[in-house]
């Protein structure tokens, strides 16, 4: 009796057992299903929630997937205004950059057309005080010398602002050359310390006018790779920079030596100094010191200085006396650099 209830629940067990396994294992595999296809971003319909485990498994899951897809909603969101932020922005940044290169041509136009319209009347004004000059000359020795040196004392007034307007023009046009990559520059390697000597003797007349004397320290066959006529150019800025600062009878020094591979040169005057919090600005286009000036000076010979991978820089206590000093790549003397340098 007992034997038979045993097999009869046993066979009734296993007649169970698929239902009972499909009954269970069936939703989960539904929801396994259902997360699967989830993760890989297709959209699934929620579950009809039960009262039973599964039904609360089916609840919690349609839960997540409603947080989550708030939360990615969200961020959809965001990110979309985000890069719509981004797209106007950088909209403003293109129209912005447009027309800094519409003002910037601009500019570069103004100034050529200025400058080229300026060089015919400065030619005739040059033209005119060299002729008044000598005529002035002239009639100095026929008599009136009173009168002569009040007309003289005018053009020396007239040459002065000449040349100042004159320096102004040719240094607004290098600086816009330079900066708009149109300045030619023909390096070649030369002796530093011969072209120090030849701009002495160009400034002679400015040295001898207010008594100053020049004191030089300069190794010799100091070689370097460099435009002789720009380098010049930046000597002779530096140079009347310091005349034109210094009192009357005061000393310059200048010196000159190799440090690494770098071309040292420094030029230190007994003027009243540069503050350390304009040192930086000195360097700028258009700023004026206490003398006035163009203010394009020390901006042309820094930007020619970088063109040749050089430093150009100020050391002062803003109280008594400046050194300018600027910086260049050293070549190392050869036999074929001593053919090719100038001596």
């Amino acid at each position: 009796m007992i034997l038979g209830t045993v097999i009869i629940s046993l066979l009734l067990l296993i007649t169970l057992i698929p239902s009972i396994m499909a009954f269970i294992l069936k939703p989960i595999s539904r929801l396994r299903n259902a997360m699967e296809a989830y993760s890989r971003g297709e959209e699934i319909q929620p579950f009809r929630e039960t009262e039973d485990e599964i039904g609360s498994l089916y609840r919690t899951f349609n839960e997540m997937q409603k947080t989550i897809d708030e939360h990615r909603n969200s961020l959809k969101e965001r990110v979309e205004e985000a890069t719509s932020q981004l797209q106007r922005t950088n909209e403003m940044l293109m129209e912005s950059s447009r027309l800094y290169r519409e003002l910037s041509n601009r500019k570069s136009d103004f100034i050529s057309f200025i400058s080229h319209e300026l060089r015919t009347p400065l030619t005739a004004i040059q033209g005119a005080i060299d002729y008044i000059n000598a005529r002035t000359a002239i009639l100095m020795n026929k008599g009136h010398p009173d009168e002569i040196k009040d007309i003289q004392q005018f053009l020396k007034v007239i040459d002065s602002n000449f040349e100042r307007l004159k320096r102004m023009v040719k240094d607004s046009l290098n600086i816009e050359k330079i900066e708009q990559g149109r300045m030619e520059f023909h390096f070649e390697c030369i002796n530093i310390d011969r072209t120090i000597q030849d701009i002495l003797l160009e400034v002679l007349p400015l040295l001898e006018k207010k008594g100053i004397r020049i004191q030089t320290e300069i190794d010799v066959e100091m070689l370097t790779y460099a435009d002789e006529d720009r380098i010049k150019e930046v000597l002779c800025n530096l140079l009347a920079n310091s005349i034109d600062h210094s009192p009357e009878g005061a000393l310059i020094h200048i010196e000159g030596y190799r440090t690494g591979d770098r071309t040292v040169i420094r030029i230190e005057d007994e003027g009243p100094g540069v503050a350390p919090e304009v040192q930086k600005k000195i360097f700028e286009k258009f700023y004026k010191g206490r003398t006035g000036g163009t203010g394009l000076g020390l901006a042309l010979c820094k930007l020619i200085i970088e063109q040749h991978g050089g430093e150009l820089g100020v050391l002062s206590d803003g109280i008594k006396g400046s050194t300018f000093y600027f910086k260049l790549p050293a070549m190392v003397e050869s036999d074929e650099t001593q053919d090719t340098c100038h001596r």
